[in-house]
């Protein structure tokens, strides 16, 4: 059961909430926080029971930690038991995640031949296992003063954000579970929710799985692909990975909402970035933060005295974890490595853009010299060099969402060979009487053959979800400016009635694999 699946829209959020508020209303505050985690723990046992003694161990030993940091005598340092609870977490997820990874390597280089173990893997692992390293660290520096097991047990298993995220913070969740005003209904706030669920919904279910029937075809069955066909490829996982995953997050986030509870949101128009960094500040924003504060800003302090090559290698290491993170693979892997080495570049180039951008309406005229031309170039000089920005900012980012997708190095090789033009360029048939003929490289026909007549409704599908996602606005900003009214319900409706429909062809949320 998920986000996606009829029973959990229409029967497991209503009960859940009725009850909830219900219970609230009586008074038994307690009682209703326990209600929301046993329904919690029961929609992680749903989706696969074998899962749920992994998560309730993990979420025993990591709060176990927690009150021996907290001050109390124990006899070991606190340091010693911080780095065995970080420990214990990264050894849980690296066994359940890495180890087949690691033997099937052994394996190839010393012509070994190990038996994969096969080992099941606990969906959200990778997600709770950060909040809970994050928690530990928290606790270690004196940061937490509530320590109530059942408000940090909400925090690692809240139904609508365990299995994909937001990774939350503890000091942004508890205060909100033990707020009184929080334990009545806001209608506002269900309003609010049905809103990111409905637009949720149509993000995952009408624009990335739609998206994602050429993205499949091509990476996974096609051979040899054209200019078009690679091209079309690229952008479509990268528009389908970021339609699939924000709209993941808008349902988690409007859900919770329903609850009087704020999650931070994840995305905020990542593909309107000027650069590396500007795009990691949109992208996947809980990831980014997490990294940046537990990972990136102790290995820059620790080679501070490095100077620029201690920000590079810590910028190259942490994108590499990052990278690792997402998957036991090399793809994810150079994902990674790629990212460290573009944050990289735009940190050891970051001043000269500055300096040139300011300097670029002057570079040709002087400020003496007055007229139109000088004008029209002081004006629109700046929009041309953040557009050039943006173009490699984006095209950056859509190659390595390439290397993410594609099965391994050979499949991304093969997308690049089509993009290069290397495997020649197929234009419509329609236009083969106003085009050059008999080039070798040049073909007429079916621009996406495997898609028959339904090639031109994707085309058309891939040009508005890009346009959305350029020019839609943040949902979350949308949501909070929401003002109920007539005109809001219809939309509403309309965009939860077509979501419904399409909860026929149900497919998995992407980031359910990491």
């Amino acid at each position: 059961m998920q986000f996606n699946y009829f029973e959990y829209m229409f029967f497991f959020i209503p009960g859940v909430i009725f009850i909830y508020f219900f219970i609230c209303r009586k008074g038994f505050t307690a009682s209703a926080k326990w209600w929301l985690l046993a329904c919690s723990i029961a929609f992680y046992a749903y989706l696969n029971v074998r899962y749920l003694p992994i998560l309730l161990a993990s979420i025993a030993v990591n709060y176990f930690a927690s009150r021996m940091l907290a001050g109390e005598r124990t006899g070991v340092s606190k340091k010693a038991v911080l780095t065995a609870g970080i420990c214990f977490n990264v050894a849980l997820l690296g066994y359940f995640k890495y180890t087949d990874f690691f033997i099937k390597n052994i394996n190839y280089l010393f012509s070994s031949n190990i038996p994969l173990l096969k080992i099941l893997f606990p969906l959200g692992i990778s997600f709770y296992t950060f909040v809970q390293i994050a928690f530990l660290v928290e606790s270690y520096r004196g940061q937490v003063t509530n320590r109530s097991f059942l408000d940090y047990s909400l925090l690692i298993a809240f139904f609508p954000k365990i299995i994909q995220g937001p990774i939350s913070r503890f000091d942004e969740l508890s205060p909100q579970l033990t707020d009184p005003k929080n334990m009545r209904v806001n209608y506002e706030h269900i309003a609010r929710g049905l809103f990111l669920v409905s637009i949720g919904l149509f993000k995952k279910l009408v624009l990335a799985d739609n998206l994602g029937v050429w993205a499949t075809q091509a990476f996974d069955h096609a051979t040899v692909l054209n200019f078009f066909e690679a091209w079309f490829a690229s952008l479509s996982y990268t528009l389908q990975i970021y339609f699939d995953f924000c709209g993941y997050t808008d349902v988690a986030v409007g859900v919770a909402l329903m609850f009087n509870i704020r999650l931070v949101h994840n995305f905020n128009t990542p593909y309107r970035a000027l650069s590396l960094q500007d795009f990691w500040r949109r992208w996947h924003i809980t990831l980014s933060t997490w990294l940046n504060k537990y990972l990136y800003t102790p290995m820059v302090i620790n080679r501070r005295y490095w100077g620029r090559a201690g920000v590079i290698l810590s910028l190259i290491v942490t994108f590499t974890i990052c990278g690792l993170w997402h998957g036991a693979s090399w793809n994810y892997i150079a994902f990674g490595f790629i990212h460290g080495i573009g944050l990289s570049i735009d940190y050891l180039t970051q001043k000269r853009r500055t300096r040139f951008e300011r300097r670029l309406p002057t570079l040709i005229f002087s400020r003496s010299h007055a007229s139109r031309l000088q004008a029209a170039w002081g004006k629109h000089s700046v929009a041309a060099f953040r557009f050039f920005c943006w173009f490699i900012t984006f095209n950056f980012v859509n190659a390595s969402f390439v290397i993410f997708r594609a099965a391994d190095f050979k499949g991304a090789a093969k997308i690049f060979r089509g993009m290069a033009g290397l495997n020649g360029v197929m234009l419509p048939e329609k236009l083969k009487a106003l085009g050059p003929t008999g080039a070798a490289w040049l073909s007429y026909g079916s621009w996406l053959a495997d898609l028959g007549e339904k090639q031109y409704y994707f085309i058309y599908l891939i040009l508005a979800a890009g346009i959305a996602a350029l020019a839609g606005k943040n949902s979350m900003e949308t949501s909070e400016k929401l003002k109920p009214s007539m005109g809001w319900a219809l939309l509403v409706s309309l965009l939860f009635g077509i979501g419904v429909i399409h909860t026929t062809q149900v497919t998995e949320f992407i980031y359910a694999n990491f």
